[in-house]
């Protein structure tokens, strides 16, 4: 399991943002814990709110910031995670590296069929 997924399944088991920083240990910060369960709608906090409702409104990171007396840094670890890209067209790394993957899961099957192959070989003469 990944770590987005296990900080989910922690949180909704313990219901407590330090409880799931205590079990994950090292595999994610305070802060990206609380963005992912920002970003699922489970968690939120006054600032998280007032953080949430000026982005809604439109307003930039460096704007929220002056407004609300605090670093963009910390705006953005109140904002909610973002798909890479917005129902645009892939970019050119995006795509290559959807085929490198691709590529790459293929080479893993290949080898663990013909693993099987050889195993299955090994023992039938064995």
């Amino acid at each position: 399991m990944d770590t987005y997924h296990q900080i989910i399944d922690l949180y909704l088991q313990y219901r407590s943002v330090n409880a799931v920083k205590n079990r994950i240990g090292d595999a994610a910060s305070k802060i990206r814990i609380q963005r992912v369960l920002i970003t699922e709608g489970l968690w939120s906090s006054k600032t998280s709110e007032a953080v949430g409702e000026l982005y809604a409104q439109g307003k930039s990171s460096q704007e929220i910031a002056d407004l609300l007396y605090m670093s963009v840094k910390n705006v953005q670890s109140y904002l909610p995670y973002t798909r890479g890209f917005y129902g645009e067209k892939e970019s050119e790394f995006s795509m290559a590296s959807k085929h490198y993957r691709q590529r790459n899961s293929l080479a893993e099957e290949r080898m663990a069929l013909k693993k099987k192959e050889k195993d299955y070989e090994e023992r039938r003469k064995g």
